[in-house]
């Protein structure tokens, strides 16, 4: 009797899956899950890259907690005030972001022009400055600064 079609490819199923070794068939899953933790880790790495590299073109407004005005450079020029909202150059003279420098200190960099925050030969007078070297640029660094306790509500 002549076996049916079914049962002879059974049987070669049968016939190779003893052919490979258990440590082949080991080997071969060791690099399966290599090979996808090598993907997942360049995924995750790209989604670092990518944050960072979002965060370095995100701008912000900055807003003062009594009275909601924000951080203003007047018609995009020196003057440094607090504005409730403002129009002028599509809003870009409110808007902010932070540029790091190293050590925890960055520039805030205002968006229309590109100039800096800066304390006027490191006094009390903010304005905006294309860069400084006054004090070895010291004067454009600021760093955020948790509050005692957390943050204030």
């Amino acid at each position: 009797m002549k076996p049916k079609k079914k049962e002879i490819t059974a049987i070669l199923r049968f016939t190779v899956k003893k052919q490979i070794p258990m440590q082949a068939a080991r080997i071969i899953s060791l690099i399966r899950v290599f090979i996808l933790t090598l993907l997942a880790a360049g995924l995750a790495g790209q989604c670092f890259i990518a944050n960072d590299a979002f965060a370095q073109e995100a701008y912000y407004r900055l807003q003062l907690k009594h009275g909601g005005q924000y951080l203003d450079a007047a018609y995009c020029g020196k003057t440094i005030t607090l504005n409730s909202g403002s129009d002028y150059e599509g809003g870009a003279c409110q808007l902010w972001r932070l540029v790091s420098v190293g050590g925890g200190w960055s520039r805030l960099q205002l968006k229309q022009g590109g100039q800096y925050l800066d304390a006027a030969y490191c006094g009390k007078t903010i304005t905006v400055n294309a860069g400084s070297d006054y004090e070895g640029g010291a004067c454009q660094l600021w760093r955020l600064v948790p509050a005692r306790g957390g943050p204030i509500d």
